[in-house]
């Protein structure tokens, strides 16, 4: 799994987040982004882009130091982008039965 430079709390205080209805922990960038996960993260590779057949579509997981992004890959090319505690990472990763290691 691929490991973001940024932190958690790094991009709360650079990004619009806003709660996910009914997930304590998981927080959404509020608006579909253009913006890359890798970007979004700080990473120097592409990240892995999975698949899940509990998703619609595609899945892109990256793993940050106190926490974690699960983006979604839409036909159009745009992303919404969650971030999650290290609990609720986890959790979420496990319910869309997507592997991933440390």
């Amino acid at each position: 799994m691929n490991q973001g430079s940024k932190t958690r709390e790094q991009l709360l205080a650079e990004l619009p987040w806003k709660p996910v209805r009914g997930c304590p922990g998981r927080l959404v960038l509020d608006g579909l982004s253009e913006r890359s996960v890798e970007d979004l993260a700080g990473l120097a590779s592409p990240a892995s882009v999975r698949t899940s057949n509990v998703a619609r579509d595609l899945v892109v997981v990256v793993q940050l130091p106190d926490g974690g992004i699960i983006s979604y890959v839409k036909p159009d090319g745009l992303y919404p982008h969650t971030l999650a505690t290290p609990e609720t990472f986890e959790r979420k990763l496990r319910q869309l039965v997507v592997p991933h290691g440390r």
